[in-house]
C-alpha cells in the first residue's frame, strides 16, 4: 500500500506536470476509472463465487445419482431373484403333475395286475 509520504510526493509531481487547473479534472477521471475497475472486479468476484456455489450444489446431485445407482442395483438383484423363484415354481408345477400322473398310471396298472 501507499503511505502518506508517497501520496504527497505523487500529488506534488502531478501538480507540477499537469498544472493546478487540470489537476481536479484528471483526479476526477482517475477516480472514475478506479471506480469502474472496482465494479468490474466485484462483478468478476461474484461470478466466480456463483460458479463455486453451483459446483457445491452439484455434489448433492452426485450423491443422489450414487443413491440411484445403488437402488438400481438392488432392483436388478430383486428382479433376478423373482425370475429365479418364478422359474423354480414353474418347473416344479410342470414336473410334479407329470410325476403324479405317472404314479397314478402305475398304481392303476398295478391294481389291474393284482386284480387279474
Amino acid at each position: 500500500m501507499i503511505d502518506t509520504a508517497e501520496l504527497i510526493v505523487i500529488f506534488i509531481v502531478a501538480l507540477v506536470v499537469v498544472g493546478p487547473k487540470k489537476l481536479p479534472e484528471i483526479a476526477k477521471m482517475i477516480g472514475k476509472g478506479l471506480g469502474s475497475l472496482k465494479k468490474i472486479l466485484d462483478e468478476a468476484k461474484e461470478g466466480v463465487q456463483s460458479e463455486l456455489n453451483e459446483i457445491k450444489d452439484t455434489s448433492g446431485i452426485k450423491e443422489a445419482l450414487n443413491g440411484g445407482a445403488e437402488l438400481k442395483k438392488s432392483l436388478q438383484d430383486m428382479t433376478e431373484q423373482v425370475k429365479t423363484d418364478f422359474k423354480k415354481t414353474v418347473d416344479t408345477s410342470v414336473t410334479e403333475p407329470t410325476k403324479n400322473a405317472f404314479e397314478s398310471l402305475e398304481q392303476k396298472e398295478n391294481s389291474e395286475k393284482t386284480s387279474q
